[in-house]
């Protein structure tokens, strides 16, 4: 890693920064002008930069599609946790992100995205065929309604059907 990884301008002047001068920046939320250096960022070999990325705020679509597709497993499970990725990422990358992984299967689910019971309905039809059978578990819980919204207990949810 060089002691310089990337450059941005401010106030004219450019600013040299390193990768992890970058990462604590974007994960703070800074967007503006950052959106090549996350991009970068979402292809870095090291998958411990990857998954700090992936719980960032504001990523562009591009560094959360490759992040969503990422090999490691850890990156993935932070990216589900991130409910502005969730709800920005086009559904055929929600499908891949997830794979047959049931925790972040569960994770997507229940994320803000899927607060409405026609959302969750379209993530469990698209799963209801899958073999695994904790996958399988929750998707007959979305469909036999007893899969709580985000915000509403199990109780509440049976009480309305």
């Amino acid at each position: 890693m060089n002691t310089t990884d990337f450059s941005i301008k401010v106030l004219g002047k450019t600013m040299p920064l390193t990768v992890l001068e970058a990462l604590g920046l974007l994960e703070a939320g800074i967007k503006t002008g950052f959106e090549p250096i996350a991009v970068a960022l979402s292809t870095h070999q090291s998958h411990k930069i990857r998954t700090r990325l992936a719980s960032s705020p504001g990523l562009p679509l591009e560094a959360l599609e490759n992040l969503a597709t990422d090999p490691a497993s850890d990156v993935r499970e932070m990216l589900c946790l991130n409910s502005d990725a969730v709800s920005r990422l086009p559904f055929s990358y929600l499908a891949e992100l997830i794979g047959d992984d049931p925790y972040l299967f569960e994770l997507v689910s229940q994320s803000d995205r899927f607060s409405e019971r026609k959302d969750l309905d379209e993530i469990a039809e698209y799963y209801q065929g899958n073999e695994d059978p904790a996958v399988r578990r929750v998707v007959q819980a979305i469909f036999d309604h007893t899969m709580p919204l985000k915000g509403q207990n199990k109780k509440d949810s049976e009480e309305n059907l």
